[in-house]
């Protein structure tokens, strides 16, 4: 009998939006950001929790029919701390490299498993908004790249 892989939670945020006023009709731009980080619990939680984990923030430019472009950081001491106001709702407060709170409530992904979820704008003081290739190939900080985030619970090999 296989032992199943340990399932750690993983806070997962991405943002995309659209920018084609800054190029030709035929060569329009996607940005997206990610902030990522691993947290070590087995279920999703029920109660509050803090923990201080490492993450990662990256940026990207796709540029349509060209190339991608992208720039990342580490986060290191990224403290992650949840509170669950009803059964239904989740609040994420992000503290330490990177600060933020994030709101969303209990959903049932794709594949049918439980869910936190919520919408998330990407600020311009999260990492690399003023990247110098990033901003040379046309990435606009400014532009307000609207998204999702989720917390799952994931397998990951240790």
């Amino acid at each position: 009998m296989k032992t199943p892989l340990p399932q750690r939670a993983t806070p997962f945020l991405k943002s995309s939006g659209t920018d084609a006023s800054a190029r030709p009709a035929d060569s329009a731009t996607v940005s997206f950001c990610f902030l990522q980080a691993v947290v070590p619990l087995e279920t999703l939680p029920s109660a509050s929790w803090t923990t201080i984990q490492s993450g990662q923030a990256r940026r990207d430019l796709v540029v349509v029919n060209q190339t991608s472009y992208y720039a990342f950081d580490s986060l290191p001491g990224l403290q992650v701390t949840a509170a669950l106001p009803t059964a239904d709702s989740v609040e994420l407060v992000l503290a330490g490299t990177y600060a933020d709170t994030l709101r969303g409530h209990r959903t049932i992904d794709a594949n049918g498993a439980l869910t936190y979820a919520g919408a998330w704008a990407c600020p311009v003081r999260f990492p690399k908004a003023n990247d110098s290739v990033l901003v040379a190939h046309g990435y606009d900080a400014g532009l307000p790249i609207q998204g999702r985030w989720f917390l799952a619970l994931r397998r990951l090999i240790d």
